[in-house]
């Protein structure tokens, strides 16, 4: 009977996971995402025995400025390895993994070498890497995401946790400075509304589908929602004007409408620099501005949300908090 049950969960999940994958054109989207990433360090594969291992997965372009701090918190909180695919970063970004993944095994670079913006496609092969080479729980991030549980650190609260799928709060935070140096130890202003949608993390499958913005997963199991991000997303105006810029680029390059795909780096695509400057002014402010969809729903509070360990360990949001989640945020 186990094994009846076992098989039938199993093919609920292919069958799931497949309707992610119904026309031809994402087929060969797959195919090419698949094609496209060259992984390079990879431990050995995990063919028995218990998983127990945390793994986050990115895909990252020109981020050199806040990925190295990125790392760093994954690691604090205790993700036991980092499977990194860079997409031709030009800032030194893909030289700086490289060079990082020679001294530290927990880190397995990959570059990613095909243009075209088919993120799920590519985030979801990440995936499966990651479960082929033994994780149990897969992290999907982007470089400027930090990632929080609430009393302990990230990897030992998924490795308590019951659920399949955990859900993420979103907050979008801008730091008071343009092109902090640490952005750690820098004072940020940050949005204690949630942004929907949010951000997830799951139980590693091999046919577990990552939805495009990693908001979402193809994974059957129980869902609940407990994590939080500090999301700095825009951190100085010439990276507003480079991200924006960039991403429609990858967008239009798809084929596919970039209104739909990556609607608020279509809208910033259009301004000039002086009005990116003018909309840095304003985020940076804690000001919402449309012209990049920074909606700044508040409040708006200001702290150094990046020393924590886990999410409001000072309590100091609690204030701001109308419920036991801790969606909030404020600390000096």
């Amino acid at each position: 009977m186990k094994f009846l049950t076992a098989l039938r969960t199993e093919l609920g999940q292919l069958s799931y996971s497949l309707k992610a994958r119904k026309t031809p054109q994402q087929w060969r989207d797959q195919y090419a995402a698949i094609r496209g990433i060259r992984i390079f360090n990879t431990p050995s594969i995990h063919y028995r025995g218990p998983r127990t291992e945390v793994w986050g997965i990115a895909m990252v372009k020109d981020e050199i400025d806040i990925l190295p701090s990125v790392i760093d918190h994954m690691f604090q909180q205790g993700v036991h390895r980092l499977l990194i695919a860079d997409n031709l970063s030009h800032d030194g970004t893909r030289e700086y993994i490289r060079e990082r993944s020679t001294h530290d095994s927990r880190i397995i670079y990959a570059e990613d070498n095909y243009i075209p913006y088919v993120q799920s496609e590519k985030m979801t092969w990440l995936a499966h890497l990651a479960w082929r080479y033994g994780a149990r729980w897969v992290i999907p991030f982007d470089a400027d995401e930090f990632w929080y549980a609430p009393s302990d650190t990230l990897a030992k609260f998924l490795q308590t946790c019951q659920s399949s799928v955990i859900y993420a709060g979103f907050h979008h935070s801008v730091p008071v400075t343009e092109n902090p140096s640490d952005v750690i130890n820098t004072e940020l202003v940050m949005d204690t509304a949630d942004s929907f949608p949010g951000k997830v993390a799951f139980r590693a499958h091999p046919f577990a589908v990552v939805v495009r913005g990693n908001h979402e997963v193809r994974r059957l199991g129980a869902h609940e929602r407990s994590l939080e991000i500090v999301h700095v997303q825009y951190r100085g105006a010439t990276q507003i004007a480079r991200k924006v810029r960039q991403g429609v680029t990858s967008a239009v390059s798809t084929g596919r409408d970039a209104a739909v795909i990556t609607p608020h780096w279509l809208a910033g695509s259009k301004l000039s620099d002086s009005e990116i400057q003018e909309v840095w002014t304003n985020i940076s402010h804690g000001l919402p501005d449309e012209r990049i969809q920074f909606k700044a729903e508040g409040p708006m509070v200001r702290g150094k949300f990046l020393r924590w360990r886990s999410w409001n360990e000072d309590g100091s949001l609690n204030k701001f908090s109308s419920d036991a989640s801790g969606n909030a945020g404020g600390s000096s």
